[in-house]
């Protein structure tokens, strides 16, 4: 991939006071994944997904950067790493970090700037310049930074993920872990339990699984009814 030396700078691009970022940008190639089969006998390893409903993959544009960049007057520090195109006008594209192990930080070394301020970065398609877009303040630097255009494999953001996991046996109680994510957004994790003595039947955010043989490995069951 060819890498590409730009100019960041941020008075050289006027933000005004109503810039905002645009967010209009959809990944291509997007994959729903399940692996629900309805009322058939299944068995899964301990930490394997029972259910795997609504998971998705998208291709999205990205920009790489090799090593970590301080911004001079912003406060920020972009470290190493992809991160994913949101939007674009006709002027400027829009990038940000996302949800994935692939994706760069930003932090700051101002105790004066908080890092979650950053809204999104912008590389202006004319000058290949590149600026950002923060809550309330624009941050503005002159720097030389190489950085790649490539495609990348990220969480979908058209519908919710939602995942059940087996985690073993404790005498006659089962564990499991839910775990529910929309696209890009910081997934949420559930403990479950279920006590055999007083049942053999999960029920789980619409989900309702039969448990028909468990141990500290494995689970057979079977899928009565899916997410909701």
């Amino acid at each position: 991939m060819k890498k590409i030396i730009v100019a960041i700078t941020f008075s050289g691009l006027f933000l005004g006071a109503c810039s905002s970022t645009v967010r209009n940008y959809q990944p291509q190639s997007i994959n729903t994944i399940s692996n629900v089969k309805i009322n058939q006998v299944q068995s899964s390893l301990i930490g394997e997904a029972i259910i795997d409903q609504g998971s998705q993959s998208a291709l999205s544009d990205a920009i790489k950067l090799d090593k970590s960049v301080k911004l001079k007057f912003g406060g920020y520090i972009l470290s190493e790493g992809y991160y994913a195109k949101v939007g674009e006008d006709e002027s400027r594209e829009f990038y940000a970090p996302f949800n994935g192990s692939l994706s760069g930080q930003v932090s700051s070394y101002s105790k004066l700037v908080n890092a979650k301020n950053l809204d999104s970065i912008i590389i202006d398609k004319k000058t290949q310049k590149l600026s950002t877009i923060t809550a309330n303040v624009k941050s503005y630097s002159w720097e030389n930074v190489p950085f790649s255009r490539e495609k990348i494999t990220i969480n979908g953001t058209n519908a919710p993920s939602q995942k059940l996991f087996y985690n073993g046996m404790n005498k006659n109680t089962l564990s499991f872990t839910y775990i529910t994510s929309t696209g890009n957004a910081k997934a949420s994790t559930e403990k479950v339990v279920l006590n055999l003595n007083e049942s053999r039947t999960l029920n789980i955010h619409g989900a309702v699984i039969e448990v028909l043989n468990a141990d500290n490995q494995r689970i057979q069951y079977k899928v009565l009814n899916n997410f909701n």
